[in-house]
């Protein structure tokens, strides 16, 4: 683990404790920042992710629960670490059954913290072998991939916001090289898909001979090569977004298949043709939120 990427937030009301917690955490290579303020705290967070929050307390006047919770709804993956002068054995059980990786008493010794902090790393690289984690965690790091400050932009990115809250189909115009799929992508983002995939299909590079297998998928036997049932793109993006590029290069055929799938949601992989016999009509029908998005 290379702790110079670890991103770790302080948070104490005694500006005393907060920066000794801060040079504790620092003197092992974290990137650390300090507040003694709730609401500065809760802004540091939009900005950027914190693979941990270590935060102090006191339990007769302050809902740390309630802050984790508001936390990890910007960032779902942070670590908390929570600590107090008055904490009991009871306080220190409801935190961590309420999600909290550890509960440490006041004063924190050096060591007893550093240890601490990481176990919780520890378990946070664990649990983020689970790929929608990781993906998670990497867009948390990234720069916004939507920004501009012009009128048009501004609109452009009031209407991305309004149309995200939603599951329809939507489509997206313009030149190659204007940044359709970054205007989708940023849909996806401010989306409540956004925990789940993002498939993107250049539908110019699909021949007509593989395009019904690499959208809707394929049962073993179903052609010669089908060794294996596969996948298509529309059951990859389940629950999330699919980005179908170009869309207007597709087949005639292609198209009408992809109509009728936007229409009523409904799909079937390509199955095994047999002689003499019709085909398969068994169907499978996404959720509400599985519908696509172009």
């Amino acid at each position: 683990m290379d702790l110079a990427k670890i991103c770790i937030l302080v948070l104490d009301r005694s500006a005393k404790s907060a920066h000794a917690i801060g040079q504790i955490l620092k003197s092992i290579g974290c990137q650390v920042s300090v507040t003694t303020d709730q609401s500065e705290a809760a802004a540091l967070a939009e900005k950027q992710l914190f693979n941990l929050v270590v935060e102090a307390f006191d339990p007769d006047t302050v809902d740390a629960i309630a802050f984790m919770n508001r936390i990890r709804a910007i960032a779902p993956d942070t670590q908390f670490i929570f600590a107090s002068e008055k904490g009991t054995i009871q306080v220190a059980v409801n935190a961590i059954h309420k999600g909290a990786y550890d509960y440490l008493a006041k004063p924190i010794k050096p060591a007893q913290l550093i240890e601490s902090v990481q176990k919780a790393l520890d378990f946070q690289a664990l649990i983020a072998e689970d790929q929608q984690i990781k993906m998670r965690l990497r867009r948390r790091s990234d720069p916004d991939i939507f920004a501009g400050s012009s009128s048009v932009m501004a609109e452009i990115d009031r209407l991305i916001r309004q149309i995200a809250t939603t599951d329809v189909t939507v489509l997206i115009e313009g030149e190659s090289g204007t940044g359709k799929e970054i205007v989708a992508r940023a849909i996806h983002e401010r989306s409540r898909r956004s925990a789940r995939p993002f498939i993107a299909v250049n539908c110019a590079a699909l021949t007509d001979n593989l395009l019904e297998s690499e959208f809707f998928g394929h049962v073993r036997g179903a052609f010669t090569g089908a060794i294996s049932d596969k996948k298509g793109r529309f059951q990859l993006a389940h629950n999330g977004t699919l980005f179908l590029d170009e869309i207007a290069d597709l087949a005639q055929k292609g198209q009408a298949d992809l109509l009728r799938v936007l229409e009523d949601g409904i799909f079937r992989p390509v199955e095994v043709k047999r002689s003499n016999e019709p085909m398969p009509v068994s169907l499978q029908r996404p959720t509400s939120h599985s519908k696509p998005k172009v």
